[in-house]
C-alpha cells in the first residue's frame, strides 16, 4: 500500500514538476511570469478533446493517439503565436513596464479559460482511451500505464 502511493505520487509529482519546469523556463527566457500559459493549456487540451472525438472514425492506418497529439500541438502553436502578436508584442516593443506584462498575461489566461467555459460549458469531459487500462505489474504493486507515461516522459 505503501509503495503503491509512492508511485502514485512519484507520477503526480513528476506532472507538477513539468508544470513547474514550464514557467521557469517560460520566465527566464521572457524576463516575465507568463501566466496565460494556463488558459492556453486548457483551449489546447479541449481541443485535443475535440480531435480525438471526431478524428476516431476518420482515419485510416493512423493511430488516433498521434493525431490527436498533432491537432492538439498544432492548434497551441497557432494559438501561442497569436497570443503573443496581440497581447505582448506591442508591449516588448514599447518597452513597456513588467506589470504591463503580468496584467497582460493574466487578462489573457483569464479570457481563454472563460472561452473554453462558454464554448464547452463547465462540465467534465473524458478523453478516449489511447491506452490499455490494464495495469502493469511491478513488484507487486500496480502500476497504470498512464502513470508510467508520464512518470517516463517527465524524466526524458
Amino acid at each position: 500500500m505503501l509503495l503503491q502511493s509512492l508511485i502514485n505520487g512519484l507520477s503526480l509529482g513528476s506532472i507538477y514538476a513539468l508544470i513547474a519546469v514550464g514557467f521557469a523556463l517560460i520566465f527566464n527566457v521572457l524576463k516575465f511570469s507568463n501566466f496565460s500559459q494556463g488558459g492556453l493549456m486548457t483551449v489546447t487540451a479541449y481541443i485535443g478533446y475535440v480531435a480525438a472525438r471526431y478524428l476516431s472514425g476518420m482515419l485510416d492506418g493512423v493511430p488516433l493517439f498521434c493525431a490527436t497529439l498533432a491537432a492538439a500541438a498544432g492548434a497551441g502553436a497557432v494559438l501561442a503565436i497569436f497570443i503573443e502578436r496581440t497581447a505582448f508584442r506591442r508591449l516588448r516593443r514599447s518597452k513597456g513596464q513588467p506589470i504591463y506584462y503580468f496584467i497582460s498575461s493574466i487578462t489573457m489566461g483569464i479570457l481563454l479559460e472563460n472561452l473554453v467555459t462558454i464554448f464547452a460549458s463547465s462540465n467534465f469531459y473524458s478523453y478516449p482511451t489511447f491506452f490499455p487500462s490494464a495495469p502493469i505489474p511491478v513488484f507487486g504493486v500496480n502500476v497504470a500505464v498512464t502513470d508510467a507515461l508520464m512518470f517516463v516522459l517527465s524524466f526524458s
